[in-house]
C-alpha cells in the first residue's frame, strides 16, 4: 500500500498497487509476463513498487514475481502445468536474492498436502537457493499454529527467515471502514504488518543474488525424464514379447515338445508387422498416447509437458469435449510431443538369424538342442542388456538433475500425489450422499490414482529403490 496512510485517512483508500478482493489495483505495479489473453490465475505476473522502512526510512525498489500455486483445488495435473510455468518464468529473470514461501499459519497440523507440497517444491527449487529461502505465514501475527520448521525441514529454512503476517484491512470492504473504532484497530494492525515487512525485506536484501539457470535445467531436466520413461515402457513391452517367444520356445526344446524341423521353420518365418516410426517436428503436435494418433499437427495451444491435462479439450481435435474427435479417446491420454507417429510395415525376424549357423553345424538332435538353448539364451541376454541401457539413460537424467536439486525424488512425488488424491476419494464418497454431482469427480479421481498407481510401478522398476537419495 505505499507509505503509511493516517488512521483518519485508511477510510479514503480506493485503490492499491496490487488489486484485491474490495480494492482496485492501480495498475502501476503490474506487468504480465505472459499472452495478456490468458487467464491470470494459471500464468505468472511480476509486481514492481516502493516500500518505505517506517524505522529507518530505508527505501526499498521491489519487484515480485508472483507465480501460480500448488496444492489447490485446480487438482494434481494442474500442479504439473504450474510447475512448468513457474520453471520457465523464473529462468526469464536473471537472478533472483530471495524465494518466499507464503502458507496459511492457521493450519494446524502437517497433513498430506502439505507433504505433497513440500515434496512438489524440493523436487524444483535448486540446491543454491536454499538458503535464500523464506516462509511468511500468513493469517497469523504472534503464534501460528503451523510449525513452519517441522514442515520445511528438508530446507532447513533459517528461523530467522520464518515470518508471521496479518493484514486485516483488506478483510474489509470500503463500506465497512467508516467504523472509527474498527480503523483504529486496523491501524494497529495495518503497523504492525509495515514493521513485519520491513523486518523482512531487510533480511531479503542482505541475501546474495542467486543466478536462475538452474529452473529451466529442472524444468528439461523433468521433461527429459518424463519422455525417457515413456520410451522405456514402449520398448520394454515389445521386448517383453519377443522374450515371452523365445521362453516358450526355450521351453518347448528342454521339454521335447517341438521338433527340431518345426522350430527350423518358426526360426527362419519373417512376418511383415505393423510399427509406429517417431518423426521429429520442429514443433509440438496433441498426440494420442493411446493408438499414438498425430491428434492435432501444429497444435496452436501453447506446448504442456502435463500428461492427460483437462487443458487439451482446448485444442482443436476435441472441439471442448472430452473425447478427441480423431481417434475418439480421451483426453487423459493425450500429450504434446515434438515428433508424430507414422504408422509402417517393418520385416521382423522371429529368432536371432545366428541361431539358424549353429542349427546348421550340429548333427545330433540332442546337440541341436542345446544349440538352440544356448542361442536362445544369448538373445534373452542381449534383450536384457537393451532395458539395462534404457535404465542407464534415465539414471543419468535423475544425476543430472540432482547435480542442481539434490531433494529431488520422483517416486516420493507420486508417492505424495497418490496419497492425496486418495483423500479425496474419501472426501468425495463421504460427500455424495448429499451431493450426487460429487459421482462425477469421484470417477475423475480414481481414474487420476489409476494412472498415478501405474506410473509408480514404471518408476520403481526402471528407477529402482538403489537410486532413491
Amino acid at each position: 500500500m505505499g507509505t503509511r496512510n493516517p488512521v483518519d485517512k485508511l477510510s479514503e483508500v480506493k485503490r492499491v498497487p496490487i488489486k484485491t478482493k474490495y480494492f482496485d489495483g492501480d495498475g502501476t505495479a503490474e506487468q504480465n509476463l505472459h499472452d495478456e489473453k490468458k487467464s491470470c490465475t494459471s500464468e505468472s505476473r511480476t509486481y514492481n513498487f516502493k516500500f518505505e522502512n517506517p524505522n529507518s526510512g530505508v527505501i526499498y525498489n521491489l519487484q515480485f514475481l508472483d507465480t501460480p500455486g500448488l496444492g489447490d483445488t485446480a487438482g494434481i495435473q494442474k500442479d504439473d502445468e504450474n510447475i512448468d510455468n513457474i520453471c520457465e518464468t523464473v529462468a526469464k529473470t536473471e537472478h533472483l536474492n530471495a524465494i518466499l514461501l507464503i502458507i496459511n499459519g492457521t493450519e494446524a497440523r502437517v497433513h498430506s498436502r502439505l507433504k505433497y507440497l513440500v515434496k512438489r517444491l524440493e523436487g524444483m527449487i535448486p540446491d543454491q537457493l536454499h538458503s535464500n529461502l523464506f516462509v511468511l505465514l500468513t493469517n497469523v501475527d504472534l503464534k501460528p499454529n503451523m510449525k513452519a520448521e517441522e514442515l520445511f525441514n528438508s530446507f532447513r529454512i533459517k528461523e530467522n527467515h520464518i515470518f508471521h503476517y496479518d493484514n486485516q484491512i483488506f478483510k474489509f470492504s470500503p463500506q465497512e471502514l467508516i467504523d472509527k473504532k474498527l480503523l483504529k484497530k486496523l491501524d494497529y494492525s495495518f503497523d504492525s504488518c509495515k514493521e513485519t515487512l520491513s523486518e523482512l525485506f531487510e533480511k531479503v536484501s542482505k541475501c546474495h543474488f542467486k543466478k536462475t539457470g538452474d529452473f529451466l535445467k529442472i524444468k528439461e531436466g523433468r521433461d527429459r525424464l518424463k519422455q525417457k520413461l515413456q520410451a522405456c515402457n514402449d520398448r520394454e513391452k515389445s521386448i517383453q514379447d519377443k522374450k515371452q517367444e523365445l521362453l516358450e520356445i526355450a521351453d518347448a526344446l528342454t521339454n521335447s515338445k517341438a521338433k527340431i524341423s518345426e522350430l527350423q521353420a518358426q526360426l527362419y518365418k519373417i512376418e511383415l508387422e505393423d510399427a509406429w516410426e517417431a518423426k521429429q517436428t520442429p514443433y509440438h503436435n496433441t498426440t494420442c498416447l493411446t493408438c499414438k494418433n498425430c491428434c492435432h499437427e501444429h497444435c496452436g495451444l501453447n506446448e504442456t509437458s502435463a500428461q492427460g491435462s483437462e487443458y487439451f479439450m482446448q485444442c482443436w481435435a476435441f472441439q471442448n469435449g472430452p473425447n478427441c474427435t480423431q481417434c475418439e479417446h480421451s483426453y487423459t491420454s493425450h500429450v504434446h510431443l515434438r515428433e508424430k507417429h507414422v504408422q509402417v510395415k517393418k520385416e521382423v525376424q522371429k529368432i536371432d538369424p545366428n541361431t539358424k549357423s549353429a542349427i546348421d553345424g550340429i548333427q545330433d538332435e540332442n546337440s541341436k538342442r542345446q544349440a538352440l538353448l544356448n542361442e536362445v539364451q544369448k538373445q534373452l541376454e542381449a534383450y536384457q542388456k537393451e532395458i539395462d541401457e534404457l535404465h542407464q539413460t534415465i539414471n543419468n537424467t535423475i544425476q543430472e538433475m540432482r547435480s542442481v536439486c539434490s531433494k529431488f525424488d520422483y517416486v516420493k512425488e507420486v508417492e505424495a500425489i497418490i496419497i492425496v488424491l486418495e483423500e479425496q476419494i474419501e472426501i468425495c464418497l463421504a460427500e455424495m450422499a448429499d451431493d450426487p454431482k460429487k459421482e462425477r469427480e469421484l470417477v475423475s479421481y480414481k481414474k487420476v490414482k489409476h494412472n498415478m498407481e501405474n506410473l509408480l510401478k514404471g518408476i520403481q522398476k526402471h528407477i529402482g529403490v538403489s537410486h532413491s537419495p
